[in-house]
């Protein structure tokens, strides 16, 4: 059974608050694509907004993200986690 449009748009909120967290304190986050890819580094600009600018999805999230230099699709976006750092 596959998520539901509630769950992914949940998904994509909460992706979109963590990345801005750990943005603002300048943490390491690492996150795996749909096709397996790690991508880690630290979110170099928002990932959320309280406006209907078409970068962003029906979530408020961002729809690119750039993950150190990587600019990353949230919506290919599998599992993410903020680094502690060390």
């Amino acid at each position: 059974m596959g998520a539901s449009e509630d769950q992914i748009s949940q998904f994509a909120a909460t992706l979109g608050a963590c990345f801005d967290g750990a943005r603002l304190a300048q943490l390491p986050v690492e996150v795996e694509l749909d096709d397996g890819t790690l991508v880690e580094g630290v979110v170099t600009e928002p990932a959320t907004a309280d406006t209907n600018d078409e970068q962003f999805d029906s979530s408020g999230t961002r729809e690119y993200v750039e993950i150190g230099e990587t600019l990353v699709m949230t919506a290919h976006v599998r599992s993410y986690r903020i680094i502690r750092p060390s």
